[in-house]
């Protein structure tokens, strides 16, 4: 074989060197433990192809000794014989995309491998968007509708009372009366598409979505019990702000408290929203406050320095009056809710659902939607809604806050749950 003949199967060598490196970046996941098995059998390749070189260039320079070209055939064409032996395996690497190495043996390191994505660890857990906890659904009177409307009856007044009868004498009559009340079912819904291809690929994909569905429904559903306003379209769930009874202090409503409290504060304010759900006949049990508010109470001090708390609250300030502090962002900052919860109704027509589907040309584009929903009423009967009260600090304070001027002396007082002894604040007039 001539020179030329030779540079022309090293130039041919050189090309399928270049298409292998070409293919590595189409490397699959099928392909890797073929690549391994085919690198190996390369190393073998190299081996021979080197040695075959040799004997070239021993040939030649023979050949250059002793004048002639006699024998060049046989030697130099082991090259080719090597490559057209080896060239089914050569094209097998082509294929599935694996990587040619030929260089000076040196030390591997995890530079020889061109990803470690595929051995790296995974925190299976998904770190969740921030989102407030719904809290509200847990502490009021839950149940049952069955059907899209739900109704009630609430009496009335009536007339006549009970009283005291002489022997011989007609006796006390009474009669009453009851009103028909209603409230229609309402719905609550999100959805998400996704690709087949997506759930098939990502493991934690359809965990994810359902997850964020159910909690985007729950937040939604809490929103609307607090605050929804029972109109508006779609049509919104009448919530717990809409029915409760604004706190109201005047010379003639309440008027026992009506400018009374020397230097009210919020816990002032706290204190005698409990007493108005008691006067309507309630059993407060639950404050939702901001838990900027909360802070606030519990850093406010005397003058000088010592920590507030009244003796009715505990130690560690999540009772107040035997009600239970919830803070929750839900609430506004200063505002506040007291309430005796068990006023407050919600009947579940369909309880959180997941359904997944197709919808319109989902199918044909290989999509299914995944959907969340729920159906719900709620209400506070009429007669109740006094056992809901709600304000504003600002607003409350100044209508029970005396005139007269206060000199503040901390004292302590053994009163908590503990019989520990608490800072409170003794207010007296100068």
């Amino acid at each position: 074989m001539t020179q030329d003949e030779l540079k022309e199967m090293e130039n041919k060598a050189n090309e399928l060197k270049a298409l292998i490196s070409d293919k590595v970046k189409e490397e699959t996941k099928e392909s890797k433990e073929q690549v391994v098995l085919l690198q190996k059998e390369l190393t073998e390749l190299k081996e021979a192809l080197k040695a075959a070189q040799e004997e070239a260039k021993e040939h030649t320079e023979l050949i250059a000794k002793l004048g002639t070209e006699k024998k060049t055939t046989e030697k130099t064409n082991k090259l080719e014989v090597i490559l057209k032996e080896n060239a089914d395996k050569l094209k097998a690497i082509k294929g599935v995309g694996g990587k040619v190495i030929i260089k000076t043996v040196g030390d591997i390191t995890r530079a020889n491998v061109d990803s470690l994505s595929p051995f790296y660890s995974t925190d299976t857990d998904i770190n969740m968007y921030p989102a407030r906890k719904p809290f509200l659904r847990n502490i009021i009177n839950v149940g049952t509708a069955t059907g899209a409307v739900h109704q009630w009856y609430e009496q009335g007044a009536g007339e006549g009372d009970a009283g005291m009868t002489d022997e011989n004498t007609p006796k006390n009559q009474r009669d009453q009366d009851w009103a028909l009340k209603t409230a229609a079912v309402q719905k609550i819904t999100a959805y998400t598409k996704v690709t087949e291809e997506a759930l098939e690929d990502i493991p934690f994909m359809e965990d994810a979505i359902r997850t964020d569905l159910m909690q985007k429904l729950m937040l939604y559903e809490d929103a609307q019990i607090l605050a929804g306003s029972g109109t508006d379209t779609p049509t919104q769930l009448k919530g717990i702000l809409e029915f409760a009874t604004a706190f109201n202090v005047t010379n003639s409503v309440n008027a026992e408290f009506y400018h009374k409290i020397q230097d009210a504060n919020d816990l002032d304010v706290l204190r005698i929203a409990i007493a108005l759900v008691a006067k309507a006949h309630g059993s407060p049990n639950y404050i939702c406050l901001n838990p900027a508010d909360v802070a606030l109470m519990d850093v406010t001090k005397t003058t000088n320095g010592a920590y507030i708390l009244p003796p009715f609250t505990t130690a560690d300030g999540t009772k107040f009056k035997g009600c239970t502090i919830i803070e929750n962002t839900g609430i506004t900052a200063g505002t506040f809710l007291v309430m005796d919860s068990m006023k407050v109704n919600y009947k579940v027509r369909k309880d959180y659902d997941l359904a997944v589907g197709y919808d319109d040309d989902d199918f044909t584009n290989n999509r299914i939607t995944i959907r969340a929903e729920l159906r719900g009423v709620l209400y506070v009967k009429g007669n109740d809604t006094g056992c809901i009260i709600k304000g504003t600090f600002a607003d409350c304070k100044a209508m029970i806050t005396s005139g007269a001027a206060t000199q503040n002396v901390a004292i302590v007082s053994p009163l908590n749950e503990d019989l520990d002894a608490v800072q409170m604040e003794e207010k007296t007039t100068e």
